[in-house]
């Protein structure tokens, strides 16, 4: 309950340090370089791929994806994110119809089943680096066990090759190996900057980040891996 709080309050106080109120830079670049549709083996022709945002806020990214031909659904523990993201979506017509909002808790995950195996993409923009700090293991088997076999994690965390400013910072071996080897493949990880913020704008540069891109590795009848 403290942490939930936590993340209340920010929203009562304004407009909350990491949000930018615009799509993940990060994100587009993967999608219109075409890099998501080469690296995600989950999508099938004739089917429209499924997107979910852990930790949506305000939802930009989200209903970015919806313009890009997914079915995204955006989820947050926070009620007033959740409302300005509907409202954001509903003044967004190229989106609206392809996208909603969910208020829901990560955690809870784990015990919901009505998104398993069914995520194509799955984007965590500065999610992962918080909740690893209360249980890493088991939020990695929660977007595990939400991926499709093939599908995409894209993750984008505090960097730890500078000091922390803001974000929660990661190595990068700690980030890689987060991910065990049995269940994902590393399809990449780069250097990046969080986009600009207003908190951000008051710092000397925005933050460092990585770009993780994780896929959920096909695993056979046969083999068996341990969670």
């Amino acid at each position: 309950m403290a942490e939930e709080t936590k993340w209340h309050g920010y929203y009562a106080a304004g407009v909350p340090p990491w949000d930018t109120q615009a799509p993940a830079s990060q994100l587009k670049s993967l999608i219109e370089t075409g890099i998501i549709a080469a690296e995600c083996h989950s999508l099938v022709e004739g089917r429209r791929p499924q997107a979910l945002e852990l930790g949506c806020g305000s939802g930009a990214s989200c209903c970015y994806l919806a313009t890009q031909g997914f079915m995204a659904t955006g989820m947050d523990i926070v009620p007033q994110a959740i409302k300005q993201a509907q409202t954001g979506c509903e003044t967004n017509g190229s989106a609206a119809g392809s996208c909603q909002f969910v208020l829901q808790d990560a955690w809870d995950l784990i015990n919901d089943n009505d998104h398993d195996g069914c995520i194509d993409l799955l984007f965590d923009c500065q999610t992962f680096h918080v909740l690893r700090q209360k249980d890493e293991k088991t939020i990695v088997n929660i977007y595990h066990k939400l991926l499709a076999d093939g599908g995409l994690l894209v993750v984008l965390t505090g960097n730890a090759n500078e000091a922390e400013v803001g974000p929660s910072v990661l190595t990068r071996d700690e980030l890689e190996h987060a991910f065990d080897k049995e269940r994902f493949e590393c399809v990449s990880i780069e250097e990046s900057r969080f986009d600009s913020t207003p908190a951000y704008s008051k710092l000397e540069q925005c933050p460092l980040a990585w770009v993780g891109v994780f896929r959920k590795r096909v695993i056979s009848e046969k083999e068996t891996v341990p969670m």
